[in-house]
């Protein structure tokens, strides 16, 4: 038996989107995206799929349920073979567990969030109780309402002051579990948070997992977070979530902040899609919890050097989890000032001044790239900036953001498109842009075309080959290298009269061999086994991908023209085209 905290955690790292969308072509609906269901036959689309709520439901035959519970239904997998798929992609490994070490590990879990929800409430209950603690937050600007929005507490300046809510205080080894005691080697326990006002971390559901304490005044450490659990790994977590899910998914747009003072701060504030990281720097995990609520992110960072330095890694984390229409934008704030110190001394406004004057990812990475490369009207100067820079774009999995990036090199360097992009370390960002066993890469409509001329290849004929011969160096920047060069090869083998199986058989010792296999597994997948698809359908597929392919071109046309200039100098007009040209190029690229 797998434990339910592993699947918890394998869900919350996958994207029911990138699982569905290998087998069914999802079309953006609103908030959701929707498709016909791929579990019975309708003509009208009434299969749902809730990208921020990571569930599927038909309205028709009513399918419904996980990632998990796709592939179970649509594949024909057992549970524990589409937990192993899922966590393939995610690069997890499956732990073996027996039944009766499962039992344990599974309440294990249902003790600690007993046992967090028990301490949270006596928490509460103690800062009602403290003058000191009440006087503390009413300085801070804090008011009782809010206190009670984010579960605010205060852990009294005992030793043992855990001792009044748990009978067996000293030999509850679930209170150590929980991070909430410790124990010393001679075997006394006592608490680990003594007076400090207490923030509840809650994951996406409202259970408290873990704790955040605050030193009243002076003391140190300032903070002091709740060690790693069972419950709680402070890589996949984020402060404030549960709390502010609704406003981040209403504005499209989450602010992430550093301190947990500062989410309460701005959200009494009427700043309310904020969150915190958790004392560390925000990771790839906790970046793509948010893409799923918005599109846009917001980091807010003190301007010291230490905030600079938080916010390159930042950065560094947020480039691979980029799509082509998110914003990723930098707030620097003044020296000695943080969110929280802005609000009280100048007001919500100030603050959102400042918000709307956040520097974009590109502008940010370029900035610190040139510095580091000293003078680059020099050639040694370009040279650096070139080597700095290359490796940011194997990091790069959207498309038209990389081709911008490469623009921007460009410039900046002197040095032509065609010289930067056949390097080596351009080959080898291709490279990693390719499909492994353990992940996919995004929606393709080169992989789209090539699944179907693997279950018939006689209908390349209907693919405009100038379209792609003509404009294959644009093409060679949007798309992985081995996409492009299949889908070549297969109109190429197509001319020459050959089957989808001789076509195979010639591709299995070309580089792009395996990727050969498992489109032509997912073509038959998908348009084979009996399922009586319409040849005429399948024309219209064709034609309808070459014309995204085509629209596609043109519109990274169109956005060379803005990179004639630097994002920052652009007019308030300009960089609405800008926005508006990377927002065509996803709608197309989704279609």
């Amino acid at each position: 038996m797998i434990p339910q905290g592993f699947i918890d955690d394998l869900l919350a790292r996958v994207d029911i989107v990138d699982v569905i969308e290998k087998f069914v072509q999802l079309k953006r609906s609103g908030t959701n995206l929707s498709a016909r269901c791929p579990f019975h036959e309708e003509k009208t689309p009434s299969f749902t799929v809730s990208q921020t709520k990571q569930f599927y439901h038909c309205f028709g035959c009513g399918a419904h349920g996980s990632a998990i519970s796709f592939l179970m239904e649509y594949q024909g997998l057992g549970f524990i073979e589409a937990i192993t798929e899922l966590a393939g992609r995610v690069g997890l490994s499956v732990p073996e567990v027996r039944r009766d070490e499962a039992i344990i590990f599974e309440k294990s879990a249902t003790t600690l969030l007993e046992i967090n929800k028990k301490t949270a409430n006596f928490y509460k209950h103690c800062l009602k109780n403290s003058p000191l603690a009440i006087d503390y937050l009413k300085r801070r600007g804090i008011d009782g309402r809010t206190a009670a929005l984010f579960g605010i507490g205060f852990a009294p300046d005992d030793w043992q002051a855990l001792e009044a809510v748990f009978s067996d205080y000293t030999d509850n080894k679930d209170l150590i579990s929980a991070g909430l005691a410790i124990r010393k080697d001679e075997g006394k326990t006592y608490d680990r948070f003594r007076n400090r006002i207490m923030f509840p971390i809650k994951n996406s559901k409202g259970d408290v997992i873990a704790f955040g304490g605050r030193v009243i005044d002076s003391g140190e450490p300032k903070y002091l977070n709740s060690p790693e659990t069972d419950l709680f790994r402070k890589g996949n977590e984020i402060y404030g979530i549960y709390e502010s899910r609704a406003a981040i998914r209403s504005e499209g747009r989450a602010i992430v902040v550093e301190g947990y003072m500062d989410v309460v701060a701005l959200a009494q504030a009427g700043v309310k899609n904020v969150v915190a990281s958790l004392g560390t720097a925000i990771t790839e995990n906790q970046i793509k919890i948010l893409l799923r609520h918005c599109k846009e992110i917001v980091f807010c960072f003190d301007g010291d050097i230490a905030g600079q330095k938080a916010a390159w890694r930042g950065l560094e984390g947020a480039i691979s989890q980029l799509s082509d229409g998110t914003l990723i934008s930098f707030l620097f704030l003044p020296q000695g000032e943080d969110p929280d110190s802005i609000i009280r001394k100048f007001g919500v406004e100030r603050f959102r001044e400042l918000e709307r004057e956040s520097i974009p990812l590109s502008d940010f990475l370029f900035d610190e790239l040139v510095k580091k490369s000293g003078n680059i009207k020099s050639i040694e100067g370009k040279s650096k900036l070139v080597g700095l820079a290359t490796p940011y774009l194997g990091k790069f999995k959207a498309p038209v953001m990389k081709s911008l990036f490469l623009d921007r090199l460009s410039q900046l360097s002197g040095i032509s498109r065609s010289d930067l992009a056949p390097s080596g370390a351009n080959k080898s960002s291709r490279r990693s842009d390719q499909p492994s066993p353990n992940r996919r890469t995004g929606p393709s409509v080169m992989r789209h075309l090539s699944e179907i001329l693997f279950f018939d290849l006689s209908l390349a004929e209907n693919i405009e080959a100038d379209v792609i011969s003509s404009n294959r160096g644009i093409l060679a920047v949007l798309y992985p290298q081995e996409e492009l060069q299949l889908l070549e090869r297969m109109i190429s083998f197509s001319v020459d009269g050959l089957s989808s199986t001789e076509c195979l058989e010639r591709l299995k010792e070309e580089p792009y061999g395996d990727l050969a296999k498992r489109l032509s597994r997912d073509g038959f997948t998908r348009y084979g086994s009996g399922k009586n698809i319409d040849r005429e359908q399948l024309v219209t597929e064709v034609v309808e991908a070459t014309k995204i392919i085509a629209s596609v071109v043109s519109r990274q046309r169109q956005t060379e023209l803005v990179m004639n200039k630097s994002p920052s100098n652009m007019t308030d007009e300009e960089k609405m085209r800008y926005r508006t040209l990377i927002g065509s190029a996803t709608h197309l690229k989704n279609e």
